[in-house]
């Protein structure tokens, strides 16, 4: 059996009574988990399942293929704790934000090739912290990956998250395998571009590189998510276009947060105004009329075509 002293003084003479006693080891409080668990290993033996589990997690002798600058936004120290001598033990450098607000500010000021972002959390949540990130890279060009860490296994939270714009999902309690093998697969952030005065793609039409990061360049899947919008994305525009002369505002709203979701998968401008409409349609959508939706139905027809195209190419020269 093992035997460890707590105690709250630093005396001298207390260590000679542990070793007389047959204590075997001697902790001074407040006590750090890090130095409970080294006592713990050491008293117990390599033998024991604890002390082998706890001296050699199966990611903790592996080292990243290529170290990455994380931002980490975790208000829990416990977790702090733990994600932080996990990356840094595999090569990473990180940063720590106690709250999304924190996360907002800290990623604006420097680049980070990756966010781990907890979804719970105090003032400005997960969810939030990525909208308001997302929305300043549509400003800057960049595009750093985000995944999102979650204690709650709730319906929908994934698509949640990804619809917010987060790259990746990761399940608490924290596991090291699937941490570092989350961190591995996603691709580095995107550099900033030269601002240039005219938009790259046209409002209406494709943008081949995002659509490209979305199914991180896997071919055969993005041509499975082309052939779902295209089957998809008249319907949503149908429904937009039957439910505003209907008045059907919940329907209407709820086509126009499926369509601005798949449009800003393949960078299609107009999933901004989409969004408009759909927070408009949140509060009622009577100032609506229907040129505004025949507008939004116009710049979706080009891409739809465009996706086609693409489609038919792909089977001509016999990858479908």
């Amino acid at each position: 059996s093992m035997l460890m002293m707590l105690t709250s003084a630093d005396r001298p003479e207390d260590l000679a009574r542990c070793a007389e006693h047959g204590i075997s080891s001697y902790l001074i409080k407040p006590i750090k988990q890090s130095e409970l668990l080294d006592a713990i290993v050491l008293a117990v033996g390599a033998k024991s399942p604890l002390a082998s589990s706890a001296t050699l997690p199966a990611a903790s002798n592996q080292r990243a293929a290529q170290p990455k600058s994380i931002l980490l936004a975790e208000d829990s120290l416990i977790n702090q704790k733990l994600a932080v001598g996990l990356l840094e033990r595999w090569g990473h450098r990180v940063t720590v934000a106690n709250d999304g607000e924190q996360a907002v500010r800290l990623s604006a000021e420097r680049p980070f090739d990756l966010i781990l972002m907890d979804v719970q959390m105090p003032t400005l949540d997960g969810l939030d912290a990525t909208r308001v990130i997302r929305a300043r890279e549509r400003e800057t060009g960049r595009h750093v990956p985000i995944v999102a860490m979650t204690a709650h296994a709730m319906k929908g939270d994934r698509e949640r998250c990804l619809e917010v714009g987060m790259d990746g999902y990761l399940m608490k309690p924290i596991r090291a395998e699937q941490l570092f093998r989350q961190i591995e697969e996603i691709p580095g952030s995107v550099p900033a571009t030269e601002p240039v005065a005219e938009p790259a793609v046209p409002p209406g039409l494709v943008d081949w590189t995002l659509a490209g990061q979305a199914v991180n360049g896997d071919q055969n899947l993005l041509d499975q998510v082309l052939a779902a919008f295209l089957e998809e994305g008249p319907q949503l525009v149908e429904t937009m276009t039957v439910t505003r002369a209907s008045g059907e505002w919940k329907r209407f709203q709820r086509a126009a947060h499926t369509l601005k979701s798949a449009l800003r998968t393949f960078g299609i401008a107009s999933a901004d105004r989409v969004e408009e409409l759909e927070m408009t349609a949140k509060g009622g959508g009577t100032s609506i009329d229907a040129a505004t939706v025949a507008e939004i139905a116009a710049t979706v027809q080009p891409a739809l075509e465009e996706m086609q195209r693409h489609l038919n190419s792909r089977r001509a020269i016999g990858n479908i």
